[in-house]
């Protein structure tokens, strides 16, 4: 990524009414100030199990956190978060692209609210490299139904099932389901080729 490039050099706003409330949320490149706030979104349990098939230590979900602010920063890759209009520190969701592999989370309270789709779509607009990127993975772990139609809502593929050995499982093996989503070049991709994704760096 560029250094002249801002947390907010990619930043789309929407409303959401809800009751009698109306809540401004930014998307957001990841930067520092994120880590911690983003660390307690992966130490949500539903959130945790899903993406590391189970819990994580404290220290673990520290290393995981500063990986991908690394890679994000170092050119490695791109990481967007949800953050509240004004509290730039508090992320409510999170989605990161490492090479040709995409992870995302979002906050309990606002799924089914458009808002991991929007995560999406500025995600997958920004992973076209020039370098190779043409092909965009996910993995759902297990049965998650509610990620597998968010992934096809947004254009992936299903792929085929799989087998991953998530760090939350304790060494135990999980079934995936593997989608796929074509990606066509763009001259202003963000995202370079890089280290590709690998859950065994969350391990500590």
């Amino acid at each position: 990524m560029p250094k002249s490039a801002s947390k907010n050099s990619f930043e789309a706003t929407a409303a959401h009414a809800a009751g009698s409330t109306t809540r401004r949320i930014d998307v957001q490149l990841l930067d520092r100030a994120h880590l911690a706030s983003m660390q307690r979104l992966l130490a949500t349990p539903d959130v945790c199990r899903a993406l590391y098939g189970g819990m994580l230590s404290e220290a673990q979900l520290q290393a995981v956190a500063h990986m991908h602010l690394r890679a994000a920063t170092q050119g490695a890759g791109q990481a967007w978060v949800l953050s509240e209009a004004g509290e730039p520190g508090a992320v409510l969701g999170y989605l990161g692209i490492f090479r040709d592999q995409l992870v995302y989370a979002i906050r309990p309270e606002l799924r089914r609210r458009g808002w991991a789709s929007l995560l999406l779509r500025h995600g997958c607009q920004a992973c076209a490299a020039p370098e190779g990127v043409r092909v965009l993975n996910a993995s759902v772990l297990g049965e998650n139904a509610a990620s597998a139609r968010l992934l096809e809502a947004n254009g992936f593929r299903f792929a085929g099932h799989g087998h991953a050995l998530p760090p939350g499982a304790n060494g135990g093996v999980v079934r995936t389901l593997e989608y796929t989503l074509s990606v066509p070049p763009s001259r202003n991709a963000m995202v370079k080729a890089g280290p590709r994704w690998d859950p065994e760096h969350c391990r500590a």
